[in-house]
């Protein structure tokens, strides 16, 4: 109801990945055309480790996060979702967990986005305190595992990270 991802993996004659292409659209209303690309750039000492995040997204004005849901990570990691919608509402009723319990999407998208090193990290990140009100299909890519990034070489380079533009 919101947006689709799409994630293609081409091999070569010796069934090597050659390509992955990732693909992300939103479908909104003419009042949200007005989109921006943001880059945030945070330093920060996590547990008397120094980390560097630099996190790349489509966005709004105004808003802290992607809406989108479409996020490109230093750390090698790209993250995709499509909503997929709830028709029954009835549901709320019976999944919801108690509010204390949970935390909202956006702030456990943010967390992992920023401390996350790996996709397995991330999406152990993201899954606590998951209310089960609003699950997507989410798509982590990680990169580092697929030769540091060498079968995107030719792709162009937006602040620092490669994105492959085809």
């Amino acid at each position: 109801s919101h947006c689709s991802a799409l994630v293609k993996t081409l091999f070569n004659t010796n069934g090597e990945i050659s390509e992955v292409f990732v693909g992300h659209t939103t479908w909104d209303s003419y009042s949200e055309m007005h989109r921006i690309f943001k880059v945030y750039n945070f330093n920060f000492d996590l547990f008397g480790k120094q980390k560097q995040s630099k996190i790349i997204f489509s966005s709004y004005p105004g808003t802290l996060t992607s809406t989108d849901d479409f996020y490109l990570l230093n750390s090698k990691i790209s993250v995709l979702e499509t909503t997929l919608e709830i028709l029954d509402r009835e549901l709320y009723l019976t999944s919801s967990s108690h509010a204390e319990d949970h935390v909202p999407n956006y702030i456990r998208i943010s967390t992992a986005n920023r401390i996350a090193e790996t996709g397995k990290q991330w999406t152990d990140i993201f899954r606590r305190n998951n209310s089960g009100t609003y699950n997507s299909q989410w798509m982590i890519l990680d990169f580092q595992v697929l030769d540091d990034m060498k079968f995107l070489s030719s792709g162009a380079t937006v602040n620092g990270m490669t994105i492959n533009s085809s």
